[in-house]
């Protein structure tokens, strides 16, 4: 990827819950931080919580956030030190 590809797509992430809610969203962004986003709808109208965020994540944890996102493990999630922005 160039560096105009990193600007246009600065991050990714992974959706998950049920079609009567609650979804969740796990972002990671190329420079390290992630955020944990709680929706009590699939619509994105009606937020849980304010999103949340990780800073200066490694890789190695936020693969493990992923993986804990790909198996719809939102306890786990929920452990990690998250602060409101």
């Amino acid at each position: 990827m160039t560096e105009a590809d990193y600007e246009e797509h600065r991050g990714a992430f992974l959706r998950f819950g049920n079609d009567e809610g609650p979804m969740f969203l796990v972002y990671a962004y190329r420079h390290g931080d992630m955020v944990l986003e709680q929706w009590a709808d699939v619509d994105y109208e009606d937020e849980l919580v304010a999103p949340l965020y990780l800073r200066r994540v490694t890789f190695d944890d936020a693969l493990r956030l992923w993986k804990f996102a790909r198996n719809r493990d939102i306890l786990a999630l929920r452990q990690e030190p998250w602060v409101p922005s």
